[in-house]
């Protein structure tokens, strides 16, 4: 998991050259909408296209129609505790008095034609006053740290978010990692990466097949034994979902061995993100590797690491150390991603792969308030 050499990426690099990726951003993730409750950065609100709940007709509706503060879905509520007595009891945090309810959510595309970032399927999602929960500590004290690509000064210590050198960092990164896992997309996607020594861990879900190849993790270079640098063609894992095209590589992730040593174990350091659960973003980068570009030269990527703890801690630990704790680990996206690839790591909440395969439209997902689903 080191530097990639010149002669590694020399083809790659002159793909991309010839614009095998475009250097694009939309949407831009101007920071936290602090008068939103609850928002998220980079939030598609009013961007979704119109649809109607079940049994909705010109003479009624059904079911009592919102719209999601959180990013703009139509929710179609099955059942509510607002106003009632057992709100008090059920949702003791929802101080506006309108969010304690079970809703339905419709598969619903975003308004960028194909398959994109904000797309959903279908989801039953409950609410318990997660709209207006605070901040810990923590979570502000994480807020600091700006995964991206800059160029490191004395005066430049950290990225500044959608500049021209994070844009560039961004889309060679997600240029060079298409290419290389580029074989496992494709009808035959699925049966190419098992062949070359794949396997779905811990285990394959309706929506997403997450491949590892466990010997992977920790590898490093004997020219980098710091573990300072990340390469894509030894990534440790990544993300296959099913889409009306075949098999798509919804993202790649770099997973942490010895190189993780010098950062606090998962548990340790982090905090997690409001709505999450098992779940921890990392706050001290710096104990981290990061990624050197190729081909915009002097460019430095740190990365949104995270890591799970609690059940999903368990189940993707690697180390005897740290038996119910995952290593860090660092999603880069790939497939429907037009916004920022470490960024929208976030907002996705699980539902968005349904959204892409049409059997899958209607089967709905069950999802926590802000995510993940289930």
């Amino acid at each position: 998991m080191s530097g990639d050499s010149p002669e590694d990426i020399a083809a790659m690099a002159r793909m991309h050259a010839r614009g095998g990726m475009a250097m694009t951003s939309t949407g831009a993730m101007a920071g936290m909408n602090m008068s939103q409750p609850g928002a998220r950065k980079g939030s598609p609100r009013d961007k979704y296209q119109q649809v109607s709940c079940p049994g909705d007709n010109q003479v009624h509706n059904v079911f009592e129609h919102k719209s999601s503060y959180y990013n703009g879905r139509t929710e179609c509520v099955i059942v509510s505790a607002d106003g009632t007595p057992a709100e008090g009891v059920l949702c003791p945090g929802d101080k506006g008095h309108d969010n304690c309810y079970i809703d339905y959510e419709p598969y619903q595309q975003d308004t960028t034609p194909g398959d994109s970032e904000w797309d959903r399927g279908s989801a039953i999602r409950y609410h318990n006053g997660e709209k207006y929960a605070g901040m810990s500590m923590a979570q502000m004290m994480g807020m600091g740290y700006v995964p991206g690509c800059w160029r490191p000064s004395a005066r430049a210590k950290a990225p500044t978010y959608n500049s021209r050198d994070d844009r560039a960092g961004k889309a060679d990164l997600q240029a060079l990692l298409t290419k290389v896992l580029s074989k496992y997309t494709g009808p035959a996607g699925l049966a190419t990466a098992l062949a070359d020594g794949w396997y779905p861990y811990p285990v394959p879900e309706s929506k997403a097949w997450h491949m590892v190849r466990q010997f992977w993790a920790g590898d490093m270079n004997p020219k980098d034994p710091g573990g300072t640098q990340l390469n894509v063609r030894n990534i440790e894992s990544f993300v296959l979902i099913y889409t009306d095209s075949g098999w798509q590589v919804r993202t790649g992730m770099f997973m942490l061995g010895d190189e993780g040593d010098k950062a606090p174990p998962v548990g340790k350091d982090g905090h997690a993100p409001l709505g999450a659960y098992d779940y921890i973003e990392i706050d001290k980068p710096a104990h981290l590797p990061v990624w050197r570009d190729p081909i915009h030269k002097g460019l430095v990527c740190q990365l949104e690491w995270h890591g799970h703890d609690g059940a999903e801690g368990a189940a993707t630990s690697f180390d005897p150390k740290h038996p119910s704790t995952s290593p860090w680990m660092s999603h880069i996206n790939l497939y429907a991603s037009q916004g920022d690839p470490f960024g929208q790591a976030q907002d996705a909440d699980g539902a968005e792969p349904h959204a892409y395969w049409t059997p899958l439209h209607y089967v709905p997902d069950a999802c926590n308030p802000q995510g993940p689903c289930e």
